[in-house]
């Protein structure tokens, strides 16, 4: 009788859910939730919460929330969603009335369905625009996408919950590349987060043309971060260096803590369309932002980033074997001890029966990797969408540094990658000066120059100092001092 009970439960809970599930209901789990494309996900109260929209007159039309709390619950019958973000004690949804269309809202509720939604207000009073990502905190919410300009050209720009204003946003200028004020539209912004250099700008992740004329002249280049002194977006280098006309990025993702930005770029290679994912580092309050490749799955040779977790610590995304064969895309994780995985291997080492899938993309990563939601094909049917959500995956082990040791009153501390811990900086700024606004070079023993940004005259903003490298501070003479613990989060150089 026992046994019953339990399993007439389980069929219940699922029923609930209004998901079916492929793997066990204790550990990791695959949930299907039918027809749709995921925009995001975040933790709610320990649970995760997944947005969702459907366009597919197969299925439910609409815009929709899973949680393993309440199940599908839908939010607006119409219109498409772009991204969810937590604010405070709610969530909040960006997204279109209409599906693809150009009228920008937002919702703010719980988990269960409730709340409203609230249209946004022209960009620069006078021009349609689309949502196409959020962030938030307790504070501020931020919407981000791109307007219709005069030439019908798509343009960057950002809403602002406290200021209940959408403003188009300055591309990259005096960025000191050769021809380095060729930048302009299209241009979106396709990523934010409410963490940033600067309180209240966000950080932000998007694209615009290079050089050429007309919409799509030129080559798409990665832009994003917030530049202070020339109030504009960042011009951010691809792998192949200085942005050309042909070689491209985009930059797509943003961490929730800011420290990380996550894309795609061209290299140099004999083979046609050959695209590695990669990612950018904080700070990102300069041009010339340098980025990092992601190895590809074996046997790829076109890879994007599409979702990275909140502290950046697990980046994930599709690739093929060549940019002509879908029938070879799946979808990668990548994380610093782990490497590059193909999700079919992480899914089947964890238990969770995959028959039936293909994996096609990965659009959102929360609880540092334990939550992953995207899109598939089921049964070789190519021609429908489905969304997907895996919970309770084992969190990847963090990459560990040598240890980075306090010196002075403060006693020795060793963290882990990206831990965040109250820290004294003790060293000397290069030849006593300021390299930029709230930062300076420490050498750390090795001979390696240190840089640390201060969260001082910036409490809203990063959630603490960034030190990129390992190995042990030490006092140098004249020393500078910070007399206030700051906090420090540690991002050794992988």
């Amino acid at each position: 009788m026992k046994r019953t009970s339990l399993r007439l439960c389980l069929v219940v809970l699922l029923v609930l859910c209004g998901a079916s599930t492929f793997g066990s209901v204790v550990g990791a789990s695959l949930y299907n939730l039918g027809l749709g494309v995921p925009t995001g996900a975040v933790m709610y109260g320990g649970h995760p919460v997944v947005a969702f929209h459907n366009t597919d007159a197969a299925g439910p039309l609409g815009i929709f929330l899973w949680s393993t709390l309440h199940g599908t619950v839908q939010i607006d019958t119409a219109g498409d969603s772009a991204g969810i973000a937590r604010q405070a004690l709610n969530l909040v949804v960006a997204g279109n009335a209409t599906a693809g269309g150009y009228d920008a809202r937002y919702w703010q509720g719980t988990p269960d369905g409730s709340g409203t939604w609230t249209t946004l207000p022209l960009v620069d009073g006078s021009r349609i625009w689309r949502a196409r990502g959020i962030g938030a905190s307790d504070s501020q919410i931020l919407v981000v996408g791109s307007y219709k300009d005069a030439n019908n050209c798509d343009g960057a720009c950002r809403w602002r919950w406290d200021l209940n204003s959408a403003s188009s946003l300055q591309l990259p200028k005096n960025t000191g590349f050769p021809l380095g004020n060729q930048y302009h539209n299209n241009s979106f912004i396709y990523g934010v987060t409410a963490a940033g250099f600067n309180p209240g700008m966000g950080t932000m992740a998007g694209q615009c043309q290079y050089m050429g004329s007309g919409c799509t002249g030129g080559a798409r280049q990665a832009i994003g971060g917030w530049v202070p002194a020339y109030s504009c977006l960042g011009a951010f280098k691809n792998l192949n260096g200085f942005p050309d006309n042909k070689r491209e990025a985009v930059a797509r993702v943003v961490s929730l803590d800011g420290s990380r930005i996550a894309g795609f770029s061209y290299e140099p290679s004999t083979i046609s369309n050959i695209r590695w994912a990669c990612y950018w580092d904080a700070p990102f309050a300069e041009h010339g932002v340098e980025p990092v490749k992601i190895p590809i799955l074996p046997g790829h040779n076109y890879a994007e980033s599409w979702a990275i977790s909140e502290d950046g610590y697990v980046i994930g995304g599709f690739s093929l074997d060549t940019a002509n064969n879908p029938g070879s895309r799946t979808c990668w994780v990548w994380d610093p001890v782990n490497g590059t995985r193909d999700i079919r291997d992480i899914l089947t080492e964890n238990g969770i029966d995959i028959s039936g899938w293909q994996f096609t993309n990965i659009t959102g990563i929360c609880d540092d990797g334990s939550v992953m939601t995207g899109t598939g094909y089921r049964d070789g049917d190519t021609s429908k969408t489905y969304a997907w959500v895996v919970v309770g995956l084992p969190k990847p082990p963090k990459f560990t540094t040598k240890g980075i040791t306090g010196v002075g009153a403060y006693a020795p501390v060793t963290h882990a990658a990206r831990a965040v811990f109250p820290y004294v900086v003790w060293g000397r700024v290069v030849n006593d000066t300021y390299l930029t606004s709230n930062s300076f070079n420490l050498n750390d023993g090795s001979g390696k120059l240190v840089r640390v940004f201060s969260n001082n005259g910036h409490p809203a903003s990063y959630p603490g100092a960034y030190v990129r490298v390992q190995g042990k501070l030490t006092r140098t003479n004249p020393p500078l001092i910070f007399t206030n613990y700051d906090d420090v989060l540690i991002i050794p150089d992988f």
